[in-house]
């Protein structure tokens, strides 16, 4: 991992005869998730030709409920982090129970299921 100026991560990988290579996982810790900064990693594949693409990282509940959009963004191809605070779109703090991030990257989808402790 490499960190820019404005203290984002990025993933630089090894390149192979295709392109970059990439972690095939999405990533969360600290879990079993407490308080604090939950951060999640998550691969990105890109758009067409390499350029930017659409990716969206979601925390849902056990039910299937949306809690919180964490990422609706173009990245470029690489892994890149975003952080929760551990509060749903309300700014209402999430109680203690089973949760899952779902990542969509150009088509490809992962889904990480934690656990948040209080």
């Amino acid at each position: 991992f490499a960190v820019n100026k404005l203290d984002e991560e990025f993933y630089l990988g090894e390149r192979g005869e295709s392109g970059p290579t990439l972690p095939p996982k999405l990533a969360v810790w600290p879990v079993p998730y407490r308080f604090g900064e939950l951060t999640v990693a998550f691969p990105t594949v890109g758009g067409l030709g390499g350029g930017k693409g659409r990716t969206k990282v979601t925390i849902y509940d056990v039910a299937g409920r949306r809690v919180r959009n964490l990422v609706n963004e173009n990245y470029p191809v690489g892994v890149h982090t975003a952080k929760w605070n551990g509060r749903d779109e309300r700014g209402v703090r999430v109680s203690s129970g089973v949760y899952f991030i779902r990542m969509v990257s150009g088509g490809v989808a992962q889904t990480v299921k934690f656990v948040v402790v209080r």
